[in-house]
C-alpha cells in the first residue's frame, strides 16, 4: 500500500518538473526570440537614413553605376523609389552592375549635404543579380536603361560630374533632347560625339550614370569648317552629326552667354547668335573669333538656326574704333565695351566733363590727354541711366 502510494507521489513530482522544465523552455526561448529582434539589424529606406547616422542598418536598393577604385575601393550609386545613395566598399572582388538588387548592411555618416554609407569588405552587400538594361524608348521611369545618342553640349561641374546634353531619334524621323548626369567620371566626351550611356531614367525624363564606364563613347565627331553664308542656307531640320567649326567678327561686345557674329567687323548683312556655355569675357564687338565645335538648334520663332558652341577663340582684336558721335545713327551703346577714339571737342563743366560734337555729347571720367583725339572705353552708368567714356592714354 506504502509502496503504491510512494510511486504515484514520484510520478506526479516528475511531471510537475517535466511541466515546469518546457514552462523555462518556452519562455527561454522567448527571451531569446525577443533579444534577437531587439538586437538584429533594422532595414531602413533610403529617405530615412538621416535619423540612423551611426547606426548599423540594413539598408536595399537598385545599383544605378558603380566605379572600381585602386585598393579594391569600389564605389556605388543606388536607388531605390527616386531616392539616390551612394555607398563605398573599402575592400571588394565583386562587381556591381547597373540594375543588379542590393543590400547594404553598414553605418549611414554625413559627408556635407549628403549621406552615404562605407562598408569594410564585400562582406556587408547582398547582391541578387539583375537583368541587362532595356533601351531608353518607352521604358518607365525610374528603372535602369541604356541610351544612344550625340553630345549637343558638354558642361563639367567641378571635378568628377558633367553635364550633358544630347540628341537622339525618336518615333518616326522626330529628334529629341535629353540630358544626361554622369557622376563620378574622368571621362572626356566632346560636342558632336556618339556615345552609349548607361544610368537610371530619371522621373525629370533625363538619365542619371555613375562611374566612367556608364558612359562609352561609339564615335568622336571631326569638326568640319562651315562659312555663315553656308549655314544660312541649310534647311529646316538640317541634321549635321559632325560638330561645325564657325568663324567670323563680334557685331557686339558680349555681356554675358549670348552674341552675334556676322561675316564683316561692319555692317554685316548675315549674322547669328550664339549661346555659350559660360559668360564670354576679353572681347570685344569687331574681333574676329573662331567658334569651336558648334551645334545646331532650330529657333521656330525667328526661323532660323542658332550655334551652340563648346569654346571661343580670338583670332583677332580689332584694336580701337575711330568714331565720330554725329555719325552715329544708333548711338554710341553699339560699342559698349569697345576701346574707342572719339573725335570731339572736350568742354569742361562744373559737374563733368563732356565730348561735344556738334548737337551730340557724351560724358567723359578721367583725365583725357587729347585735344581733339580722346581714347577710352565706352561703358554704362546704371544709376544715371547712361552711357559714358572712361579715358585711358594707354588704349
Amino acid at each position: 500500500m506504502f509502496k503504491g502510494v510512494v510511486m504515484k507521489a514520484a510520478w506526479l513530482d516528475e511531471k510537475r518538473i517535466r511541466m515546469i522544465v518546457i514552462a523555462f523552455s518556452v519562455l527561454g526561448l522567448a527571451v531569446l526570440t525577443l533579444i534577437s529582434s531587439l538586437s538584429g539589424t533594422r532595414e531602413v529606406g533610403i529617405p530615412d537614413l538621416g535619423s540612423y547616422i551611426g547606426e548599423t542598418v540594413e539598408v536595399k536598393g537598385t545599383v544605378v553605376g558603380s566605379s572600381a577604385q585602386k585598393g579594391g575601393l569600389v564605389q556605388m550609386l543606388v536607388h531605390d523609389e527616386g531616392a539616390l545613395l551612394e555607398a563605398s566598399v573599402e575592400r571588394s572582388s565583386s562587381t556591381f552592375d547597373p540594375g543588379d538588387l542590393v543590400i547594404i548592411k553598414g553605418e549611414p555618416f554625413e559627408m556635407g549635404d549628403a549621406i552615404i554609407i562605407s562598408v569594410p569588405t564585400d562582406r556587408s552587400v547582398r547582391v541578387k543579380k539583375g537583368q541587362e538594361p532595356m533601351e531608353y524608348s518607352g521604358i518607365t521611369k525610374g528603372d535602369i536603361c541604356r541610351l544612344n545618342g550625340t553630345v549637343i553640349s558638354v558642361n563639367r561641374q567641378g571635378y568628377s560630374s558633367l553635364n550633358l546634353t544630347i540628341e537622339r531619334f525618336g518615333s518616326g524621323a522626330a529628334r529629341e533632347r535629353i540630358w544626361v548626369l554622369v557622376m563620378n567620371t574622368k571621362g572626356e566626351f566632346g560636342t558632336g560625339d556618339g556615345i552609349e550611356a548607361t544610368g537610371l531614367h530619371d522621373r525629370s525624363g533625363g538619365l542619371i550614370c555613375y562611374g566612367s564606364g556608364s558612359v562609352r563613347t561609339t564615335f568622336k565627331a571631326v569638326p568640319v569648317a562651315t562659312s555663315l553664308n553656308e549655314l544660312m542656307g541649310f534647311e529646316p531640320g538640317h541634321v549635321s552629326r559632325d560638330p561645325l567649326v564657325i568663324e567670323g567678327y563680334l557685331r557686339y561686345t558680349p555681356t554675358g552667354r549670348t552674341l552675334y557674329i556676322g561675316e564683316s567687323s561692319e555692317g554685316a548683312r548675315v549674322s547669328i547668335k550664339a549661346f555659350m556655355q559660360e559668360s564670354v569675357e576679353n572681347v570685344t564687338r569687331g574681333d574676329l573669333v573662331r567658334l569651336i565645335n558648334c551645334s545646331l538648334e532650330w529657333d521656330p520663332s525667328g526661323m532660323r538656326y542658332n550655334l551652340l558652341p563648346s569654346s571661343l577663340q580670338l583670332l583677332k582684336a580689332h584694336g580701337p574704333w575711330s568714331l565720330r558721335l554725329s555719325s552715329l545713327p544708333y548711338g554710341i551703346g553699339e560699342y559698349e565695351g569697345c576701346a574707342v577714339i572719339v573725335e570731339a571737342q572736350l568742354i569742361r563743366t562744373v559737374d563733368m566733363d563732356l565730348l561735344i560734337d556738334e548737337n551730340t555729347s557724351i560724358e567723359i571720367r578721367g583725365a583725357s590727354e587729347g585735344n581733339i583725339e580722346h581714347r577710352g572705353i565706352v561703358k554704362f552708368d546704371i544709376d544715371r541711366n547712361a552711357y559714358y567714356i572712361e579715358a585711358g592714354s594707354a588704349i
